[in-house]
């Protein structure tokens, strides 16, 4: 894709009348994704050993996607945030990797869209060499100048990073909800996937609401024929499965626990009875020293 062919598509976009005002969106990921695939070859000559700033592409890309209006706000290891002035209030990820793990967190907000410090998810697709995902325009984290953007990004890292924390005392300065919902992310992704709280992965609008943007982080599975799956609804699936697997765990080792010929009763009536012969032993020498 050319400077000729964009200018072309945009001004196909800038042409909507006020009626079609909501193809705007579709319409500028089409573009994002087609200037992505373009650049990439539809992902194959993008290095996933490699950062963005050292793919052979990346800087060509930044100069097309400039020529599309798309302004560049961060970008992480292997995906980026553009804004755009036809989309006012929204930000375009594109993720570069095709097996990045971003799209599964996206999936689960999708799922829990309304909870507190879960992102909107306005859209959500895969492309020949990337994925895109359409979210709110949020401010980064500001620990050092914003006391309550350092209190939530603590209760984050307490409650999802480390397990851990005392709510009672972090609902002082957090929503009960936001802590809800951070435990609720820990129980959901514990034993699927590892977590990756900072800073960084925590966001604000501007009334200083938070956001959890992207806390957890996949392997790749390398045996896949068709890599890590970013149809949301595929990998919503898959991610359902394995936290099923964990739950049918759980019943089984809860169920196991109160069969009265299992392996844990049995030990457990028998660490009574030894308790008990203990008591009866110790009994009869305080007796005898008495008596004595």
């Amino acid at each position: 894709m050319n400077y000729t062919d964009i200018q072309a598509r945009l001004a196909i976009i800038k042409s909507l009348p006020i009626s079609e005002l909501d193809k705007r969106q579709p319409l500028l990921v089409a573009l994002a994704a087609d200037i992505v695939n373009g650049e990439t070859c539809d992902g194959d000559d993008t290095n996933s050993s490699l950062c963005l700033e050292y793919q052979d592409w990346w800087h060509t890309l930044g100069s097309l996607m400039r020529d599309a209006g798309f302004h560049m706000l961060g970008h992480g290891h292997f995906s980026a945030a553009y804004s755009h002035n036809m989309l006012p209030g929204r930000v375009i990820k594109v993720g570069f990797k095709k097996e990045d793990s971003g799209a599964a967190y996206t999936a689960f907000c999708r799922m829990h869209q309304g909870r507190a410090g879960i992102p909107n998810v306005y859209h959500v697709a895969r492309h020949a060499g990337c994925y895109t995902v359409v979210l709110d325009h949020l401010k980064s984290c500001d620990e050092f100048d914003n006391a309550v953007h350092a209190k939530y990004a603590n209760a984050a890292y307490e409650f999802i990073e480390c397990t851990g924390g005392d709510a009672d005392w972090h609902a002082q300065y957090v929503s009960r909800e936001f802590i809800e919902t951070c435990k609720m992310i820990r129980e959901f992704f514990e034993g699927i996937a590892s977590f990756d709280m900072h800073t960084g992965n925590i966001m604000f609008d501007d009334n200083d609401v938070p956001y959890i943007t992207d806390p957890v982080s996949f392997s790749h599975d390398s045996e896949r024929e068709d890599g890590f799956p970013l149809d949301p609804e595929a990998l919503l699936a898959e991610v359902e499965a394995v936290a099923q697997e964990r739950m049918v765990e759980r019943c089984r080792k809860r169920k196991a626990k109160c069969d009265p010929n299992g392996t844990f009763q049995v030990n457990r009536k028998a660490a009574m009875k030894r308790r008990k012969h203990n008591r009866k032993l110790r009994d009869k020498v305080l007796d005898a020293q008495l008596m004595g």
